[in-house]
């Protein structure tokens, strides 16, 4: 059996023009092929900023009309990460999401191209990722949890569920982004070409805002749990009270640990 890999070329840099079909102007690009979709019998080149993938059309204009009649060399308005998670689906369309990133990825290409079997897989993954039931959200399986370190991809969920219109997915997203300490919200989410993607002023304002608010609510409801109330049928009213009081004063001294806008998460994981 051959190699699956011999019909793909690594990495490497060419001198390529390519014709922007929205400006009409000509530009000089230094592009460099794709490590993975780049097949020496492909039959048309995608360049997404500086990089190419060559990928059989055939199987692109099965999933949308728009790829059907563009030439040999065509340049996306989309990023690394787009066109790479779209071409991985495109040739196997019954792909599992793995990852956030990659249904964040392949819904935003498939917006932009007209692809609706293929937004509608990605969004069902995404709404598994960022339910928007309370019961869902603390039940919904590991795989769809993203990581402390990816939580910014909370942001490209908001500006996706706004570009589609697609409100299901606010409720957590919105939350997730609350959670993010601000430096990271205001760094918003880099992408792996290096392009960044904000938040819109609007949803930047309210996350800002909320952040606040929820910090306050928690530290309110830690208050409360531990005030001096001791019940009337307590045993040892003395000993509990002291020790009431012992945590009431712990939540004082921490009060950074306790006033943490991300109230779904455990105190115990603090």
């Amino acid at each position: 059996m051959s190699d699956p890999q011999s019909g793909r070329k690594r990495q490497r840099t060419v001198s390529h023009t390519a014709k922007d079909n929205t400006s009409g102007s000509a530009a000089k690009l230094l592009v460099k092929r794709d490590d993975e979709f780049w097949f020496e019998d492909g039959n048309i080149v995608l360049i997404a900023r500086d990089i190419e993938f060559r990928v059989f059309k055939g199987i692109l204009a099965k999933h949308s009309p728009l790829f059907r009649d563009i030439c040999r060399a065509h340049a996306l308005h989309a990023n690394q990460a787009e066109v790479s998670s779209y071409s991985a689906f495109a040739a196997n369309s019954r792909i599992s999401f793995k990852l956030v990133s990659g249904a964040l990825a392949v819904a935003r290409m498939s917006h932009k191209y007209q692809m609706h079997d293929m937004l509608a897989l990605a969004v069902q993954h995404l709404k598994r990722a960022f339910p928007d039931t309370f019961h869902e959200q603390v039940e919904k399986p590991l795989c769809c949890i993203p990581s402390p370190s990816s939580g910014a991809l909370a942001i490209g969920a908001v500006n996706l569920a706004r570009l589609i219109d697609e409100p299901s997915l606010l409720p957590t997203a919105l939350y997730a982004c609350c959670a993010l300490k601000s430096a990271d919200l205001l760094k918003g989410l880099v992408h792996e070409d290096g392009s960044v993607e904000h938040l819109a002023l609007e949803d930047l304002g309210r996350c800002l805002d909320a952040c606040g608010r929820l910090a306050e609510k928690i530290l309110v409801l830690a208050t409360r749990i531990f005030e001096l109330s001791v019940s009337k049928e307590c045993a040892a009213q003395d000993t509990c009270r002291e020790a009431l009081e012992m945590m009431l004063s712990g939540v004082g001294q921490d009060s950074d640990m306790f006033a943490d806008p991300d109230v779904l998460s455990p105190w115990m994981d603090a």
